[in-house]
């Protein structure tokens, strides 16, 4: 007996401890008067369940139908279970606690409990921190009609973030709000940012598909009000939404930048849900020459998905993390490039190996195939290439016919880190000021302008750089001068002076795009609000809400159907009025208003979580 009470006890504490891998999880029963009453008619309402499943169901047939000598009948048998039932009732799982050492006695007992099914939803008092109702029994052998005393609930507690995660991930919206409201009390009245934080990921994550979220939507608010800790976690559902390359780059790139760790779990998830993006993850990883993802978990789920483009791409991340031969992967990637399903694929990752020995296949490339994209990919390659002459072959390749190739060419020089590169970069800027000068196409100055404004702040202290910086700049018109703000580096006081004058602009697309690109707070950019930008055509108007103080104006706009306009309503009430926005959102959430709608949530949400930055400030 002393052995199975140790056994109960041991078994029980590594469940509680298995239940909260960061917090210390406590389980024990509530001391509380009121709590325990609760309590007390739930066991009771369950009780005679288990006495028709386990007593007159499994006891006494084993009594009437088995021998009294038969194993089952042993009278020293004793088996505790716990019994985890769901906040609507049902039976979630039954978990062996102390076994009893005779296997067919064990499973009688978990066959016979797992059949229990609440009549009713169980007291929201008895959930624990995970969303389920844990019920502890002992049921013994010794005879009929086990004591109601051996059998009572047990409670597993987390963090105040852990459980907010848990509540939501179990669909009890409410719990996880009351367990932030209840962190907000003991906080001196203030919003724990990191619960907050757990609520906003978590809520948006389980509700919101991709097709309810524009992914630019959460770009235009990261960049607008520079919200440094604002969770990737919250756009990364809707990545696949993002159709241009730069974004998607950016979005990924910050996560490589800011966690490793966090973008090799994300990319190793993605093999299970979703081979396309996760496709997108490895190119990246390969074009940044990150190879810490790479590991052998990472190749047994890869090698399960049997796109051909995929394969190649592995092929580079084998190679990559040095797993195989210089001439299997030359010869396999040589080969794959000459077909026309897999040859973009295979072009851009001999690029991001970056080997001398495909400067010729690539040239080739270059030289006989029919199609511009193919060429245009070849370029890009050669431009990663670590070699001289394959900065001398994008000289020549700045003088192409094909628009196509032609582009290629001028992000190529920027792209270029070969030997000599500062030598090279003379000729480039050369090359581009004439395309910049002579061309008629509009896409192409655009981006010879870009490639201009880079290479030059690459040594702004040379005269020659500095001539072409200010010169490119002063002649942009209005539709090339957006991108050149956004190609400048701030490192140069040079620069950083020559994208601060542009927040006076008479455009507002103008000071909106500078805005983004220095990261102001929203208190730095009122001085360069006009009048105008507080009208509703204004592409800076969502800013000036920020700063809007009448409050019956703010529950108007946050309520509008263009959800750019209400985040930012959402953020101003926030700042403002955090008490009228906790309360609106608590009645929102008890009513279940956004049931059919979750995406009419995300302003509040991000007011929320606005108004914990502002706190920190």
């Amino acid at each position: 007996m002393l052995k199975q009470k140790f056994l109960f006890i041991s078994y029980f504490l590594s469940f509680c401890i298995m239940q909260s891998p960061v917090p210390i999880a406590q389980a024990k029963a509530n001391s509380k008067k009121n709590l325990s009453e609760v309590e007390k008619k739930f066991l009771k309402k369950l009780y005679p369940q288990l006495v028709k499943g386990w007593d007159n169901g499994v006891i006494t047939l084993a009594k009437l139908l088995l021998k009294s000598n038969h194993s089952f009948n042993n009278k020293g048998l004793l088996v505790s279970l716990e019994i985890m039932f769901s906040a609507g009732g049902k039976t979630n799982s039954v978990n062996l606690i102390a076994y009893s050492c005779y296997n067919q006695f064990d499973d009688t007992a978990i066959d016979a409990v797992s059949s229990l099914q609440l009549n009713q939803a169980p007291p929201a008092a008895l959930l624990s921190d995970d969303g389920a109702v844990h019920v502890f029994v002992t049921l013994k052998r010794i005879k009929p009609y086990s004591s109601l005393n051996r059998m009572q609930v047990r409670y597993v507690r987390y963090s105040n973030k852990q459980a907010v995660q848990k509540y939501i991930e179990k669909g009890l919206i409410n719990q996880a709000w009351k367990r932030l409201i209840k962190e907000k009390k003991k906080n001196d009245g203030k919003l724990s940012a990191e619960c907050a934080n757990a609520f906003v990921t978590s809520f948006l994550q389980k509700y919101m598909s991709s097709d309810k979220i524009n992914q630019k939507l959460i770009n235009n608010i990261y960049n607008l009000v520079n919200w440094k800790q604002f969770p990737f976690e919250i756009a990364l559902p809707y990545l696949q939404e993002i159709q241009d390359r730069p974004n998607f780059e950016t979005l990924i790139g910050k996560i490589l930048k800011k966690n490793k760790s966090k973008f090799c779990r994300i990319m190793k998830q993605q093999l299970d849900k979703d081979s396309e993006l996760a496709a997108k993850f490895i190119d990246y990883a390969l074009q940044n020459k990150q190879n810490n993802c790479f590991d052998e978990e990472f190749f047994k789920k890869a090698n399960r998905i049997k796109d051909p483009s995929f394969q190649i791409l592995l092929a580079g991340a084998r190679d990559l993390k040095n797993t195989q031969s210089d001439s299997t992967i030359e010869s396999f990637l040589v080969k794959k490039a000459k077909e026309n399903t897999t040859a973009l694929t295979a072009i851009k990752t001999m690029g991001y190996l970056g080997k001398a020995v495909f400067f010729e296949p690539l040239k080739k490339i270059i030289e006989n195939s029919s199609e511009s994209s193919i060429k245009a990919a070849a370029v890009i390659a050669i431009s990663r290439l670590s070699l001289k002459k394959a900065g001398l072959y994008l000289l020549s390749v700045l003088k192409s016919n094909e628009d196509k190739v032609k582009y290629s060419a001028i992000k190529g020089t920027t792209i270029f880190q070969g030997p000599e590169k500062d030598k090279l970069a003379k000729f480039f800027i050369w090359s581009l000021d004439s395309i910049l000068k002579k061309s008629k196409k509009s896409k192409l100055k655009r981006e010879a302008a870009k490639a201009l404004i880079k290479l030059t702040q690459t040594d702004l202290e040379n005269v020659n750089n500095k001539h072409y910086f200010y010169t490119v700049f002063r002649k942009a018109d209005q539709t090339i001068l957006p991108h050149l703000i956004a190609a400048a580096r701030l490192d140069s006081k040079i620069s950083k002076k020559v994208i601060k004058s542009f927040l006076k602009n008479k455009s507002a697309d103008i000071r909106l795009v500078t805005i983004n690109k220095l990261g102001f707070e929203p208190d730095d950019f009122k001085p360069y609000l006009f009048k105008k930008d507080y009208k509703d055509n204004s592409p800076l108007r969502p800013l000036s809400l920020v700063f809007e103080k009448r409050k019956k104006n703010l529950f108007y706009l946050i309520r509008s159907k263009g959800l750019y306009m209400s985040a930012f309503a959402g953020y101003a009430l926030g700042k403002q009025y955090p008490e009228e926005l906790y309360n609106s959102l608590s009645e929102m959430i008890k009513k279940k208003t956004w049931k059919n709608e979750p995406q009419k949530m995300l302003p509040w949400l991000l007011g929320l979580y606005g108004n914990t930055l502002s706190q920190s400030k």
